[in-house]
């Protein structure tokens, strides 16, 4: 796959993750400063996470060679595919808890 096609997936599971978890789960009233705080925290916190997981999926993903590349190549590869893992898995896990836990 290419580069450009990977990195679209990856932000459409990222939207369609954080559409999930922060629209149809999660209900913040945003009604006072600390609400909104909580809610930019949270959400900061969340990409973070998704973010420092995939960045460590990648980097144990780019120690196996392939195609004569160096490292950094193909870090730069399996890092989008590591994120879109990560999203996958919360994504179904969310998925879960809202059709079959929480309802």
């Amino acid at each position: 796959m290419k580069q450009k096609t990977l990195w679209i997936t990856t932000f459409t599971l990222l939207i369609a993750h954080l559409c999930l978890q922060y629209i149809v789960i999660r209900y913040y009233s945003l009604s006072n400063i600390a609400d909104i705080v909580s809610f930019i925290v949270d959400l900061v916190g969340n990409i973070f996470a998704v973010v420092l997981l995939g960045g460590i999926l990648g980097l144990l993903l780019a120690l196996v060679p392939f195609q004569q590349k160096n490292y950094k190549q193909r870090f730069m590869y399996t890092f989008p595919i590591s994120l879109s893992v990560i999203l996958s898995i919360l994504l179904i896990a969310f998925l879960y808890v809202y059709l079959y836990i929480a309802v």
